[in-house]
């Protein structure tokens, strides 16, 4: 048997990957994944699903289910993806960077139905802004903000 990476579905509907380990050196390992967890027989190990766990395994040799490694190759682009944006709009009266660039082209991607979630400070009201001034076919609008933020 060798080491073995698949991915596995929770009853909760998560996705998930169940880790078969062979040797103590693997286990210690294995214990640095976050939310990891051995089974109630220890026969294996299961972690939530994610770019980082998955990286690590296929770093440490194991063995990747085929939809593991679709699941790297598909999401790792996203991830990513961090190369400068093209992207310019005129008359926002403002530069972008290059982050905020590519927030701006996530929501057009998603058609305007999206959240910018970013952490405060990095420019979300700017953001939204862009993308309104790419989209003057969707105004009036409302913008809702602190009234610290009014004058910005």
């Amino acid at each position: 048997m060798k080491k073995q990476a698949k991915m596995i579905r929770y009853t909760s509907g998560e996705f998930g990957i169940k880790i078969i380990t062979l040797s103590r050196t693997d286990e210690i390992k294995v214990r640095t994944l976050e939310g990891r967890k051995r089974s109630s027989q220890g026969q294996y190990w299961t972690c939530p699903l994610s770019v980082v766990s998955v990286e690590l395994l296929r770093g440490w040799g194991w063995d990747l289910h085929p939809a593991l490694v679709a699941y790297l190759q598909k999401n790792r682009e996203s991830v990513n993806d961090l190369s400068e944006s093209s992207l310019e709009i005129l008359g926002l009266g403002m530069a972008l960077f290059h982050y905020q660039k590519k927030g701006v082209e996530f929501i057009d991607s998603k058609n305007g139905r999206a959240l910018i979630a970013d952490e405060m400070g990095l420019g979300k009201t700017a953001q939204a802004l862009a993308w309104l001034q790419l989209h003057p076919e969707k105004h009036p609008v409302i913008i809702v903000v602190p009234a610290s933020l009014k004058l910005n």
